[in-house]
């Protein structure tokens, strides 16, 4: 059950991946999280990937966040694995609606993440006109180099539009050469 994909490089990206029963038409390389995508099966986020996987396989139940709209094929294959599969996604949107329900309030400023927020933006945004600013923001779980995220800056700066580029604390990729960070 447990297979590592191997990508051959930037080209490979749209290359279907064909190994998951139910998403063989339409699931690529440039789909999975970058976790995923390693050429090298010592790494160890991805023997920590595999670890898990196998651990899944042998557990009575899984509790996953996603629904049954959005991942129903992949889930009845899951369930050929495991009997008892339950989808309780997107748990921050359920959150936020028993929330409101029960205080007649709302609780927007709850998040599912991590890190630390940071609202500094906030006051600026809220005086811009709609549909005046380009937001980017690429999740909590995806990582580029530090020449990607230049590109993107200065493809932003060429578009003469105001914009809001969130970057996570450790979402660059540092690269080391003969010994020292770039």
């Amino acid at each position: 059950m447990v297979s590592l994909l191997i990508i051959l490089g930037s080209e490979d990206m749209d290359r279907l991946i064909t190994t998951v029963p139910g998403m063989e038409t339409y699931l690529r390389c440039r789909d999975l999280p970058t976790f995923c995508r390693k050429l090298d099966i010592e790494d160890s986020i991805m023997k920590l990937v595999v670890k898990q996987t196998r651990k899944s396989l042998q557990a009575d139940a899984l509790i996953l966040n996603t629904t049954e709209e959005l991942d129903g094929p992949i889930l009845s294959q899951i369930r050929t694995k495991c009997l008892r599969v339950y989808a309780v996604g997107p748990l921050h949107a359920q959150l936020n609606t028993r929330l409101n329900v029960k205080h007649g309030e709302s609780y927007d400023h709850i998040s599912n993440t991590l890190w630390e927020v940071d609202k500094s933006c906030i006051f600026w945004l809220n005086k811009q006109p709609n549909r005046s600013v380009i937001y980017v923001s690429f999740g909590s779980i995806t990582s580029m180099s530090r020449e990607q995220l230049v590109e993107l800056w200065y493809g932003l700066l060429n578009s003469t539009t105001k914009f809001l580029l969130v970057v996570r604390p450790n979402s660059v990729m540092e690269k080391m050469v003969k010994g020292r960070m770039l």
